[in-house]
């Protein structure tokens, strides 16, 4: 309800993936408002700040509001909006709320780029000391672990504002859906109406797939499974194989040679059971390196052109990728080329190419923009990611020959020689040597 109210579903003022965060944040924290206060907010509280102890008249008087506008000296004249602000007995507590988006970034003047959840804290901390009360931000995301963001806005903090005692140091916490998701399954003696409301929120959080429980094998799924891996192994597979190698001896003609060390396919890996949505084979790539142009200094898949096989969203993706050596680095040598490579790109309007980031996951984009609408400000604003791709995608069904692919490789190489300063940053950052 809070959501429609605020203006949080209008297609026109919001992205999809937005709303469909907004309606999840809505629906869970509209549950904690209304469902019995010691047996859901108590508890929670205890999670989000251990060590804390609140009386039961704190939490019953504890107010919560979603989507609060808090003005920061950060950004002068602005504002920012944390998903859900708890005001209880001397602590304010901001909750920024994350379903598959990443964290966003704020351009501080004299300061560069600052973490989203850094700059919600400092504007928290504003209105905590003007109370008399603490601060803390609680990112709330999906997952097992804590996500890198949060350790950098604490590393931003400390810079900002110092470490101070440990009672003194800005905090920023961290919890996953899927402990709000455990709490209300624990609810019992609930008046039917409330029983209601908790089955319902529990039901949409696992529809949402942040509250997973098992209910046992679906046999069909497990067989359709079964039989999908039976089909990459003997079809499949040594289809993508052999094209490789065909594609991979036409581009040699063309002075593009194999681009990493092993003679094999990239792909994710690893089974680790925090994450069994990656244990699938989602992609393989396979990466390429022109000789005409600077070496390298680590030869890398992910300096590289590629040819990557999508099974998520199925297709054929050709592209270049670059992937700065660490978070700093791109900050301090990529940031001063992103005007000169937002008008490279700007050139290439009307040409097949999309910029595309990924925070690590190169078959779930975190952005995928026309080449022709990229700036140096949303360059900025992307400061966080894993792979910046310049890319194009082909359907499966017009890869009917190697030198189909090989033509879009080509033309990668060309466009990225079109966008010298692909060069620049790479070379500012020491991962291309320097022309002798």
């Amino acid at each position: 309800m809070r959501a429609e109210l605020q203006g949080k579903l209008d297609p026109a003022a919001t992205l999809a993936a937005e709303r469909m965060e907004d309606t999840l944040t809505d629906a869970v924290f509209s549950a904690v408002r209304y469902l019995p206060r010691q047996r859901l907010l108590g508890p929670l509280l205890a999670v989000a700040l251990p060590g804390v102890e609140f009386s039961a008249i704190d939490v019953e008087r504890a107010t919560i509001t979603l989507w609060p506008k808090l003005p920061v000296s950060l950004l002068p004249g602005r504002q920012v909006e944390p998903d859900v602000l708890v005001q209880v007995a001397g602590h304010l507590i901001a909750v920024e709320a994350k379903y598959h988006a990443g964290f966003g970034r704020y351009q501080v003047e004299g300061r560069g780029t600052l973490q989203q959840l850094t700059v919600q804290w400092c504007a928290l901390s504003e209105r905590a000391a003007a109370q008399g009360a603490r601060a803390t931000v609680v990112a709330l995301t999906t997952g097992t672990s804590e996500p890198v963001d949060v350790a950098r806005a604490r590393e931003e903090l400390d810079e900002l504002v110092g470490t101070g005692s440990a009672a003194g140091r800005p905090q920023v916490r961290w919890l996953p859906w899927r402990a709000v998701a455990d709490l209300l399954r624990g609810l019992r003696d609930l008046a039917v109406h409330e029983q209601a409301l908790r089955d319902d929120t529990v039901e949409l959080m696992e529809r949402r797939g942040v509250a997973r429980v098992f209910n046992g094998f679906d046999v069909t799924d497990y067989q359709q499974v079964t039989d999908a891996h039976r089909v990459a192994a003997e079809r499949l597979y040594p289809a993508i194989s052999t094209f490789v190698q065909e594609l991979t001896a036409r581009l040699e003609d063309d002075g593009i040679v194999w681009g990493w060390p092993q003679k094999g396919l990239w792909t994710a890996g690893g089974l680790g059971w925090q994450r069994p949505q990656e244990w699938a084979r989602d992609h393989f790539a396979a990466a390429y390196w022109p000789t005409a142009w600077p070496r390298r200094t680590t030869k890398s898949d992910r300096i590289a052109l590629y040819v990557l096989f999508d099974f998520v969203r199925p297709g054929v993706e050709v592209g270049y990728v670059q992937e700065p050596p660490t978070w700093a680095a791109a900050q301090r040598s990529w940031t001063p080329h992103h005007a000169d490579l937002a008008a490279q790109l700007n050139a290439l309007d009307g040409s097949p190419f999309a910029l595309v980031v990924d925070a690590g996951d190169w078959t779930a984009p975190a952005a995928e923009v026309p080449v022709g609408e990229v700036s140096a400000a949303l360059l900025g604003q992307l400061s966080a990611y894993s792979h910046l791709r310049l890319a194009r995608r082909l359907a499966v069904e017009e890869v009917t020959a190697p030198d189909v692919v090989r033509e879009a490789v080509l033309q990668v190489r060309e466009a990225v020689e079109a966008c010298p300063a692909f060069t620049k940053m790479l070379l500012a950052s020491g991962q291309l040597a320097a022309p002798s």
